[in-house]
C-alpha cells in the first residue's frame, strides 16, 4: 500500500453512547467480533493516510488500549463539547502540509473502502474545499438535513433546529467529511455554540464554506446502512446481521457452501478452503483455519482451531484450540 502524503484521517470516538445503555464505550461494542472503531480504521487503511488520529474521551484508557495494534495518534477530548470541538483537538496532530483531512465517526462499522475511495476521487477531481457524504432516508427523523442545489451544499440543519418544511427533506448528513486542511481549521475557528445544545457543531463548517464562496459539494451514498451510526443495541444487532450477511456472501463467492446462511457466523479472521460445506447454526470463531473439501455439520462451534483438508466434523461438536489432521472424522457431540 502506497502512503498518501496528502491525506490525514480523524476518527471521532470520544462519546459515551448513552442510548447503548452500557458501561462500555460505544465504539468498543463489537460487530462480528471486532470493535466498531476497528472496522472504521480498517476501511480507511487502503487509502494510505499519512496520519490516523483518533479522538478519545469516555473510557479513554480502554479505547487507547484497544488501538495498540493500529499505530494511530490518540488525542483526548476531556470535555465533550461537540464534534467541531473534537476535530479542533486534532489540529496539532495533523501536519500542516497534509492537504486533506478525512473525518469519520467511530460508530459506523459498515462504511466501505470503496465508498471512501469514490468520495476521495470526487473531491480531488472537483478540487473541492469540502466534500460531504450524504444519503437518502425514507424516514429522516433525527438526522441533519441537507440544504443543497444540485451537487452544491449550502447548509446542514440539525433536527432540533429544523423548520417543519426542512424536516421533510429526505437527504441527510452521513457524518463523513473530506476537507482541505487549511479551510477546515479556518472554518472551525469561526464556529460558536449557537444552538440549543451549547455544543460546537462540525456541520457549521458547511455553511461557512458556502458563505465564503468555497466549493462545498456532496457525495451521495446509495446505501444508508453503510453510513448511519450505531447508537443502540437494536442498531448494533442490525449491523451484525448486515456484516454477517456480507461475510457469508463473500465466502460463497470464493467457493464455500453455506447452508441457511442467516444462521452461520464466521469471524473475519477465519480462513476456509474451497469446496468446504458449512451446515446451519455453525459458528467459526477466532483465527480458525479450515482446509478444503471439509464438511462442518450443523450446530458445530469451532474456535481458534487448525483443521486439515477433507475433514468431517459431526453435528453439535465444540472444538477449541485444537489441530485436526487431514481426512479426520470427528464424531457428533465431540467436545475438545
Amino acid at each position: 500500500m502506497i502512503e498518501n502524503n496528502e491525506l490525514s484521517v480523524v476518527v471521532l470516538a470520544a462519546g459515551k453512547g448513552t442510548r447503548m445503555k452500557s458501561a462500555q464505550a460505544k465504539v468498543l461494542h463489537e460487530v462480528l467480533f471486532k470493535p466498531m472503531l476497528h472496522h472504521v480504521l480498517d476501511a480507511v487503511a487502503p487509502l494510505g493516510p499519512k496520519r490516523n488520529v483518533v479522538i478519545v474521551g469516555h473510557q479513554e484508557v480502554r479505547v487507547r488500549e484497544s488501538l495498540k495494534e493500529y499505530g494511530v495518534d490518540v488525542v483526548v477530548q476531556k470535555e465533550q463539547l461537540g464534534t467541531g470541538h473534537a476535530v479542533q483537538m486534532a489540529e496539532s496532530a495533523i501536519p500542516e502540509n497534509n492537504g486533506m483531512v478525512l473525518i469519520l465517526c467511530g460508530d459506523t462499522p459498515l462504511i466501505s473502502t470503496v465508498s471512501l475511495q469514490e468520495m476521495y476521487a470526487k473531491h480531488r477531481a472537483a478540487k473541492a474545499h469540502l466534500t460531504l457524504m450524504t444519503t437518502l432516508l425514507d424516514d429522516p427523523a433525527g438526522y441533519g438535513r441537507i440544504i443543497s442545489s444540485a451537487d452544491s451544499i449550502s447548509a446542514i440543519v440539525e433536527e432540533k433546529e429544523a423548520s417543519e418544511e426542512q424536516r421533510k427533506i429526505r437527504e441527510v448528513n452521513a457524518g463523513i467529511y473530506l476537507v482541505d486542511r487549511t479551510f477546515l481549521f479556518e472554518a472551525l475557528a469561526t464556529v460558536t455554540p449557537a444552538n440549543t445544545q451549547g455544543e460546537f457543531y462540525l456541520t457549521d463548517i458547511v455553511e461557512y464554506g458556502a458563505t465564503t464562496k468555497r466549493k462545498v459539494q456532496k457525495c451521495v451514498n446509495s446505501d444508508p446502512m453503510q453510513v448511519l451510526g450505531v447508537n443502540s443495541r437494536v442498531e448494533l444487532e442490525s449491523a451484525n446481521r448486515q456484516m454477517r450477511k456480507q461475510r457469508n456472501m463473500s465466502l460463497m463467492q470464493k467457493g464455500i457452501t453455506v447452508h441457511n446462511s442467516e444462521t452461520v457466523t464466521v469471524s473475519l479472521s477465519a480462513e476456509i478452503g474451497v469446496d468446504t460445506h458449512l451446515g446451519q447454526n455453525v459458528m467459526i470463531l477466532g483465527k480458525t483455519v479450515i482446509g478444503k473439501s471439509c464438511t462442518i455439520e450443523s450446530g458445530v462451534n469451532i474456535n481458534n482451531c487448525k483443521i486439515g483438508d477433507h475433514v468431517v466434523i459431526g453435528a453439535n461438536s465444540v472444538l477449541n484450540n485444537c489441530i485436526i489432521d487431514n481426512n479426520a472424522q470427528i464424531e457428533p457431540l465431540t467436545c475438545k
